[in-house]
């Protein structure tokens, strides 16, 4: 038995980034990523799955 199953959903974000010195920056960005919710049947049992997912970045970049 397969089974096939798409989904569909958005992203949404958003980040700074500013010069610490002349040659590193630093900055951060967050991103929701949202896909919707779903039930699955599995052996007569029914799963809810809720795809959602919250990304927090941080970084330093060296510029030469």
């Amino acid at each position: 038995m397969s089974d096939s199953n798409t989904h569909i959903g958005w992203v949404l974000g958003a980040g700074v980034e500013a010069f610490v010195t002349e040659t590193v920056s630093a900055g951060v960005e967050y991103q929701h990523h949202d896909f919707g919710s779903k039930n699955y049947n599995i052996g007569g049992a029914t799963f809810g799955l809720k795809g959602q997912l919250d990304l927090v970045r941080a970084r330093i970049n060296y510029h030469f």
